[in-house]
């Protein structure tokens, strides 16, 4: 599956395949699945919190390298011509790797799950 996202008034094509895992691990020595698990956790602690400074004090806790690593496979697997990740990174003025993320979360969920076998 394939979206493009606008950051920082550049189009920027991401790309989730059955190999996503497994460049990710390979790449970081971390479980995908994992990581996502915690994000969508903490995403949900900060659903349920009323208090708006309190939410962002959370969300400024989450770990973002994994994030990084996560659309940098993505992008890569999308246009494999991108440079290293912080050449990359370095093309862009801001770079809201949460809020990447958030837009990015109905593809990767779509992505993960299972539907039964017709049988």
């Amino acid at each position: 599956m394939e979206t493009t996202l606008i950051i920082d008034g550049v189009s920027v094509r991401f790309r989730k395949t059955g190999g996503t895992a497994i460049r990710y691990l390979e790449r970081t020595g971390r479980e995908l699945n994992t990581d996502l698990a915690n994000f969508l956790d903490a995403l949900s602690g900060i659903a349920k919190e009323n208090d708006k400074v309190k939410q962002g004090i959370t969300l400024m806790q989450i770990e973002t390298k994994w994030m990084y690593d996560f659309l940098y496979v993505m992008a890569q697997q999308a246009n494999p011509n991108i440079p290293s990740m912080v050449e990359w990174l370095d093309g862009f003025d801001e770079f809201d790797v949460q809020q990447i993320m958030i837009n990015l979360m109905p593809m990767i969920k779509k992505e993960t799950q299972v539907s039964p076998k017709n049988g």
